[in-house]
């Protein structure tokens, strides 16, 4: 293997977020790494290609004597050369005795590897990966050559789990960064990981790849980094940072509905008469003992961690008022105008105290952003530097058809999806 530098141009794409654990706090994703470099040893290294009969640049073989490294393979051709060029929908294959043929990609039946044995590849270490990666795809092929050195592509595309920090105070209104790291094992400058030219944004195709249940795919960004304070020791490290947030629906539906409607109802049995005193405190207990029932059914879909997230504040409240209510209806036992009083007042206040804290829930399905953290507050929770800070993208008139359009645009510019001031 050269002794020499190697500069590897990496991208990692995402094609695919499977599940985000909030319990284990880990995240598992499909993905595809993918990796370029030049190696020197491979210059000038003959690759066997075969292709059509019917190929147009060797008809003329046909009735001639065949040119060193061409040979008939059954019903098609066998070149041995080095594969010089390929552009568009064709590659230049020059042959053994320097003769260049221009042959169409439709014709190429296969290309024959070079042995990899004892090449330079490399070695990496997934860094935060959690289980043993399934691998759907992995190939190495040696791209072009000429005569002074060869250009190799590596692809690798797995299913794997990775584990995460994720701060959840404001679950379900959460945000989170989830990140891919990769270091590389060779040590100093034998290996640099360098952000591929056009994978530093567009790593994943939002309309198709992200139709996500509970998440929103916002952007995907690669960043590589190289230490600068022991070159001989310092290994090159890359990270891809997939930026999500939480989709509301689960929680508006299976939370806020049940448990408002059961909470309000609650509130409601306050206006039973005073004749009917032990049916409305009958009828508490019964919402509070469902409540609690309610509670224990969706306890595993709730991350249980040591501070209180916004939806256990929320249960909390909602436990808090119905027990509160239970208490003043033991006023009602002395039948009198100052009692029903006692309890009725409360019972208004906490009405309408519950109406308006659902009035401003409804408000942050339509306008997140007043329940979130901003972008910029994210980044810096995340010790990231700041790509992202601006979500006026997602809450333009025209709506999300349109967000996928300019999201689109700023893929082919490579540019980050959201920036300040858009």
């Amino acid at each position: 293997m050269a002794d020499c530098a190697k500069i590897v141009e990496t991208s990692i794409k995402v094609f695919r977020i499977i599940d985000i654990n909030d319990q284990n706090e880990d995240f598992t994703v499909d993905v595809a790494l993918t990796m370029r470099w030049r190696d020197p040893t491979l210059a000038r290294v003959t690759s066997t290609v075969v292709v059509l009969d019917s190929t147009p640049a060797l008809q003329e073989f046909k009735n001639a004597d065949l040119p060193e490294g061409v040979s008939r393979f059954g019903n098609a051709w066998r070149l041995e050369g080095s594969v010089r060029k390929r552009k568009g929908e064709h590659l230049l294959v020059q042959l053994k005795d320097g003769t260049d043929l221009h042959l169409p990609r439709r014709c190429v039946l296969d290309e024959v590897q070079p042995d990899w044995e004892g090449h330079f590849f490399p070695t990496y270490t997934l860094t935060n990966q959690k289980d043993e990666v399934k691998t759907l795809t992995e190939i190495r092929v040696l791209d072009t050559c000429d005569d002074v050195e060869g250009h190799v592509y590596y692809k690798h595309r797995f299913i794997g789990t990775f584990s995460e920090r994720l701060e959840l105070r404001r679950f379900p209104f959460d945000r989170q960064l989830l990140t891919i790291k990769l270091t590389s094992e060779l040590f100093g400058e034998r290996c640099r990981l360098e952000v591929a030219e056009d994978g530093a944004w567009n790593n994943g195709d939002f309309k198709r790849d992200f139709a996500e249940v509970e998440w929103k795919v916002m952007q995907v960004e690669n960043r590589a980094k190289c230490g600068d304070k022991n070159l001989s020791t310092n290994r090159s490290t890359f990270k891809a940072i997939i930026a999500v947030e939480r989709k509301t629906t689960y929680f508006m539906v299976n939370v806020v509905a049940l448990l408002g409607l059961t909470t309000f109802t609650s509130l409601a049995s306050e206006w039973i008469t005073l004749d009917n005193y032990q049916d409305r405190l009958q009828c508490q207990a019964s919402f509070l003992t469902g409540t609690l029932v309610w509670k224990f059914l969706i306890n595993d879909w709730i991350p249980r961690k040591p501070y209180l997230t916004v939806t256990d504040m929320y249960i909390l409240s909602a436990f808090t008022i119905q027990f509160i209510c239970i208490c003043l209806s033991w006023f009602q036992c002395d039948r009198n105008d100052e009692a029903e009083w006692l309890t009725l007042g409360p019972g208004y206040a906490f009405s309408i105290i519950w109406i308006l804290l659902h009035m401003f829930i409804l408000l942050c399905c339509f306008k997140p952003g007043l329940a979130r953290l901003s972008w910029a507050e994210v980044y810096e929770a995340n010790n990231q530097a700041v790509h992202f800070t601006d979500e006026s993208l997602f809450s333009d008139e025209a709506g999300e058809h349109a967000a996928l359009e300019r999201r689109s645009e700023r893929h082919q510019l490579q540019e980050p999806l959201l920036r300040p001031g858009s």
